[in-house]
């Protein structure tokens, strides 16, 4: 197939999408909720329900690491702003 074929194939794909987006009855919030259900769906048919969980595992533990990270980050920089270092114990 030409390479021309499959630009113009996948331009015309994303725009119907995006025109039945914006010309859904819906909210936006109610489209990615539902967007997001179907995906979920889909992928737990494709690659499996178990890998689907330990997908959703592995975020919140990220998600997890992230915010003690942050809060690592937060500790250092109000460290710096008192310019003094932590007295030992």
């Amino acid at each position: 197939m030409n390479l021309n074929r499959i630009i113009w194939f996948l331009l015309g794909a994303s725009a119907g999408a995006a025109a039945g987006l914006l010309m859904s009855p819906a909210s936006g919030k109610k489209n990615v909720l539902w967007l997001g259900e179907r995906g979920l769906e889909g992928a737990g048919r494709v690659i499996g329900e178990e890998r689907v969980e330990k997908g959703r595992r592995v975020a919140r533990r990220t998600a997890e690491v992230a915010s003690v990270a942050k809060d690592s980050v937060d500790v250092v920089r109000r460290g710096k702003r008192l310019r003094r270092p932590l007295e030992a114990e």
